[in-house]
């Protein structure tokens, strides 16, 4: 993260068309940056008085977004943890189901083929197939699960919004 010395070393070197340009959308600016971009402007005498520097950004609905930014940001990541677990939890329920499903074709085939050997083989070999070909897509999937709460992990880590505290509640909850 850039801190006010960096924002003010680079700002100093711009031109001052380039500092009014960058002024039409101070709010998308971080508030070191701002703060640095106004005294860059102000020790220029370049005019302020008609720029918003305490504006906040808007959210997509046209609502004050500052206020509540570590609230939306908690939720939208426990949705997204969410959503990973279940991934995660769908791809557990893909392996217990397609070995539950291969062990009861193989029970079948030994139940159907007393009287024929080459029964018996059939119903163990595709219960065999069944349940590793079920195994397998469930471990994919399982594995997208996990690389999604990995994914959340980085975001929440790396998230301005957010204190130590914050980040603990939102990866462990």
């Amino acid at each position: 993260m850039n801190t006010p010395n960096e924002f003010i070393e680079r700002y100093s070197s711009m031109s001052d068309d380039e500092l009014k340009r960058l002024s039409l959308d101070v709010s998308s600016l971080v508030p070191n940056a701002r703060d640095a971009l106004r005294q860059e402007m102000e020790q220029r005498q370049i005019q302020t008085a008609t720029i918003h520097w305490d504006s906040h950004v808007p959210d997509r609905f046209g609502g004050e977004f500052s206020s509540d930014r570590k609230a939306l940001a908690m939720d939208r990541y426990r949705n997204g943890y969410s959503i990973a677990r279940a991934v995660a939890q769908f791809g557990a329920t893909i392996k217990f189901v397609a070995i539950l499903l291969g062990c009861l074709i193989a029970v079948v085939g030994f139940v159907a083929g007393k009287e024929s050997s080459a029964v018996v083989i059939i119903c163990l070999l595709s219960g065999v197939c069944v349940a590793v070909a079920g195994y397998c897509v469930g471990v994919i999937v399982q594995a997208a699960g996990e690389l999604l709460k990995a994914l959340f992990d980085t975001a929440v880590n790396g998230s301005h919004f957010l204190d130590d505290d914050d980040r603990a509640r939102v990866m462990f909850s």
